[in-house]
């Protein structure tokens, strides 16, 4: 998990610690997920709920973050890309 901050926007940055350091690849589209991006900080499963609220922006990529983002998101799989199998999905709050 890695929070970005630029003016007044807010990334949360999620991923499955399993990914950390792997490309993954479907057609054209291309994701590394790197700890510079990500992070390196751990937090359990129960806490996305609460880092999410201050989150302007959520970029989630692995099955245990998506489940976990889908009980606060109803639809989110509907959003969701697959790359390997993998879901990757963004989440911009309006207003």
């Amino acid at each position: 998990m890695k929070i970005h901050r630029h003016l007044d926007i807010t990334v949360l940055a999620l991923c499955d610690e399993k990914l950390i350091d792997r490309t993954l690849i479907k057609g054209k589209t291309k994701i590394t997920i790197s700890k510079k991006f990500y992070g390196e900080k751990k937090i359990k499963i129960s806490e996305i709920e609460k880092m999410c609220k201050s989150a302007t922006i959520i970029n989630a990529i692995g099955k245990d973050v998506v489940d976990a983002l889908s009980k606060i998101y109803d639809n989110i799989y509907i959003a969701a890309i697959w790359i390997e199998n993998i879901p990757h999905v963004q989440i911009i709050k309006m207003g």
